[in-house]
């Protein structure tokens, strides 16, 4: 899922030919992309460091203490305005 990588990870495209349905393994060819950046990232430390800097930052992003003030939020949000309940709380 790209849009959970944000600034970080590498999206190597899935061959078009590839689907939910699809029983056929894909070809060296058309993994040949995916062992190159895995390769990559194991032959240069540069390019291993850069984005595994990126990752762990963006990882942030879905760390518990961030995540559970907007799904608070978002739920007192979806509750009926003229019918007061209880403050929601952490249990």
């Amino acid at each position: 899922m790209p849009e959970t990588l944000g600034q970080a990870g590498l999206v190597l495209p899935l061959p078009a030919r590839l689907t939910p349905q699809t029983r056929r393994l894909p070809t060296a060819e058309e993994v040949a992309p995916w062992v190159a950046a895995i390769l990559r990232l194991w032959d240069e430390a540069a390019f291993y460091e850069e984005h595994r800097r990126r990752a762990w930052a963006e990882s942030r992003r879905w760390a518990p203490e961030v995540l559970e003030p907007q799904y608070v939020q978002f739920f007192a949000d979806l509750r009926p305005s003229a019918v007061p309940g209880p403050p929601l709380v952490r249990p």
